[in-house]
């Protein structure tokens, strides 16, 4: 019986630890995640892209409009 109770002992430790372990790796499901994981991988295979400036046809700030 003595025995018994180590074995069943370090059955549930193990199995405890397992758990943690699977629980802590578990990867976020959201549709907000997917696009944040997906915006960290474009960063890590681009970070120093900006975005290009447009040029403005309009006045400039100051000038009158007409």
């Amino acid at each position: 019986m003595n025995v018994l109770s180590y074995v069943l002992g370090a059955i549930l430790v193990a199995g405890a630890v397992i758990a943690a372990l699977w629980y802590r790796e578990q990867k976020p499901s959201s549709l907000e995640d997917g696009i944040d994981e997906f915006h960290r991988e474009l960063e890590a295979l681009a970070p120093d892209w900006q975005p290009p400036v447009r040029k403005s046809t309009g006045p400039r700030d100051g000038e009158p409009l007409g």
